[in-house]
């Protein structure tokens, strides 16, 4: 047995629609608002260009990964790795 009758069901539901509506209202005005910040064009800028700088980043490093790589990957490599060794055990890195 339900203790709100359904007189009171509905004024609550159209009381809290009214009131989310608000909440959804001011939401969108807050929005615009921030859309239109003047600092706003500035930051899409600064954005942009930083997309830019970590994509080329972003290659350089993939770049330098693979060339490390083919160094180890190189004889001359293999071939020094046990002076190297020898130069670690006496402290010299």
């Amino acid at each position: 047995m339900s203790v709100f009758t359904e007189k009171d069901v509905r004024y609550y539901a159209d009381d809290y629609a009214a009131y989310v509506g608000q909440m959804v209202l001011g939401c969108e005005i807050g929005a615009e608002r921030i859309l239109e910040h003047p600092d706003i064009e500035r930051l899409k800028t600064e954005n942009k260009k930083l997309s830019e700088k970590r994509k080329k980043l972003e290659a350089d490093l993939k770049k330098s990964r693979a060339e490390v790589q083919k160094l180890r990957n190189s004889k001359s490599w293999k071939v020094t790795a046990p002076l190297r060794a020898v130069m670690r055990l006496f402290g010299k890195d």
